[in-house]
């Protein structure tokens, strides 16, 4: 499968109209939960919608689409790797956010990728 291919006409002609939902919804709930001294992870960022609307110290996407970097804000790394092929440090995530991700890999991804949001996660952290 060409991940490239199946982002550019994913969502076409929709971009905007999704980035005036997910600014409403970080105004009206995730930035009255989430601190802006937080660190927050998105496991497939996609088009950064999530993240470039929370506020937070530090915001991280993981996303095989290789234009999330496009997409992201300055204050936004992009990682472009498999979920679980990803290095970052162990307990160094306040929040993982994960939405309309898991209903596209198999089974044993998702036990690989709830594994290692664990395991990214503080004590206190919230997934």
């Amino acid at each position: 499968m060409n991940v490239k291919k199946v982002y550019e006409k994913r969502f076409e002609g929709m971009l905007r109209s999704k980035n005036l939902v997910w600014k409403e919804l970080c105004k009206s709930f995730f930035n009255k939960i989430i601190k802006p001294n937080a660190s927050v992870l998105d496991i497939g960022c996609g088009n950064c919608e999530f993240l470039n609307n929370v506020k937070a110290r530090r915001k991280v996407g993981i996303d095989l689409n290789p234009k999330s970097k496009e997409y992201a804000d300055k204050d936004v790394t992009i990682i472009n790797k498999n979920v679980s092929k990803v290095k970052l440090q162990n307990n160094s995530f306040d929040y993982v956010f994960i939405s309309n991700f898991l209903e596209h890999i198999t089974r044993e991804e998702i036990i690989k990728t709830l594994k290692k949001t664990h395991s990214l996660l503080k004590k206190k952290g919230k997934p």
